[in-house]
């Protein structure tokens, strides 16, 4: 799974049982403790984990679809905010109105980091022939002491630039 490219992950579970979550405020926790539950949390808070280490994130959603009933996730560095299950199947309005906003949105909003951008080809250009350089010269030893120096080396690596000012 490529999780550099991902903008919002949409799991999909066959029954309620996997809802990681439950609804009920009596309860101390909103957690779903159950083999199920938990085994899906750990595998959206995996696929957040990756999503922001892979990228330059603020925020991210995720949507967890178990049966006819869904969750919207949104996931920060602080932790993540959960919504009541829905059913998607009776009320359809809901998922609708929010792909209908998170696709008419800004990147910024989606979660990407605005500080960040796409780089030029002369920018790639100059960073891969500095980085080469920088691996043949010896700078780099071996291949487990900068690992992430011979994977950008990689045409499919994704470069990014940083911006100077925020805009």
């Amino acid at each position: 799974f490529d999780f550099t490219s991902i903008s919002l992950s949409i799991e999909f579970k066959l029954n309620t049982d996997d809802d990681p979550f439950v609804d009920d405020l009596s309860l101390p926790s909103f957690e779903n403790d159950s083999e199920k539950g938990l085994r899906t949390r750990g595998q959206l808070a995996r696929y957040a984990d990756e999503q922001f280490a892979q990228q330059h994130r603020c925020h991210l959603f995720q949507i967890v679809i178990f049966g006819s009933r869904a969750r919207l996730i949104y996931w920060d560095r602080a932790g993540v905010v959960v919504t009541r299950w829905f059913d998607y199947v009776r009320n359809p309005q809901i998922l609708v109105v929010f792909l209908w906003r998170y696709t008419r949105t800004t990147a910024a909003r989606r979660g990407m980091d605005p500080s960040v951008s796409q780089p030029t080809q002369r920018e790639v250009k100059i960073f891969r022939k500095t980085l080469c350089a920088f691996v043949i010269d010896g700078k780099a030893d071996n291949k487990d002491e900068l690992p992430w120096a011979y994977m950008a080396l990689d045409e499919g690596y994704p470069i990014l630039r940083k911006l100077e000012k925020m805009i």
